[in-house]
């Protein structure tokens, strides 16, 4: 039975807002370990997508058109503009490659290699963001029993989090944290963690938290059962 997208996405996503600049951009996907973020406007609608290879043109404009084709020359063009961009507006690819929470794993590896990116912004029918689906959580095995994600699951809570008061229940490979931690960036470290246990479906996040010590740059796009904050 084909998996849906809905229940393989990551639901805590961190995000830019389209005046976000250069060097802020590039801190906090380094700060979170992420290759590309998408760009939302101040509703959460998706409006384009930043990648490194993005940034990295900052440090080798191009020159050149790509070939004679036509779409290498407006690749060119793009790129040359992206180069002399100085916030997340300019920067970006736009429109954003997306897709809905209603389509299947294949359906999505489809988009994946069509557009050759390895992670896709999951938005609802106007184009808010809901969640991140990547290659990983699409080839995610789940063939591990709920007994098996628990156990590793509390125990990387105790080993890695043990500061933080979190507890995990686990049905049909979905894990629900609930519990408050001091940090709101804890939260990411945490959700980032149990999303790398194998046989995890989906992480469903009712954490809340005590100190937001996050950029206003980050806005993480919570499951449907936590407001959006």
């Amino acid at each position: 039975m084909n998996r849906y997208v809905g229940d393989l996405m990551t639901t805590s996503v961190v995000t830019v807002a389209e005046g976000a600049k250069f060097h802020e951009i590039a801190a906090l996907m380094r700060e979170y370990g992420v290759s590309s973020v998408p760009v939302t406007d101040t509703s959460g609608h998706v409006v384009g997508v930043i990648s490194n290879s993005d940034l990295l043109l900052k440090l080798g404009a191009p020159t050149g058109a790509n070939g004679t084709r036509p779409d290498g020359v407006q690749r060119a063009r793009n790129d040359r503009r992206k180069a002399t961009a100085i916030t997340a507006a300019g920067l970006m690819t736009s429109p954003a490659t997306t897709i809905g929470p209603q389509a299947t794993a294949p359906e999505a590896a489809q988009v994946m290699r069509r557009h050759q990116i390895k992670r896709l912004p999951v938005v609802d029918e106007g184009g808010k963001l809901l969640g991140l689906v990547s290659r990983g959580d699409l080839l995610r095995v789940d063939s591990r029993t709920d007994t098996e994600i628990f156990t590793e699951t509390k125990r990387g809570l105790t080993t890695e989090f043990r500061s933080a008061p979190v507890e995990a229940s686990v049905s049909d490979g979905i894990v629900v944290l609930t519990g408050r931690v001091r940090r709101r960036s804890t939260i990411f470290d945490i959700l980032r963690s149990i999303r790398h246990i194998e046989g995890v479906v989906r992480v469903e996040n009712r954490l809340d938290y005590e100190v937001d010590n996050l950029s206003s740059l980050s806005r993480p796009a919570w499951s449907a059962d936590h407001s959006l904050v």
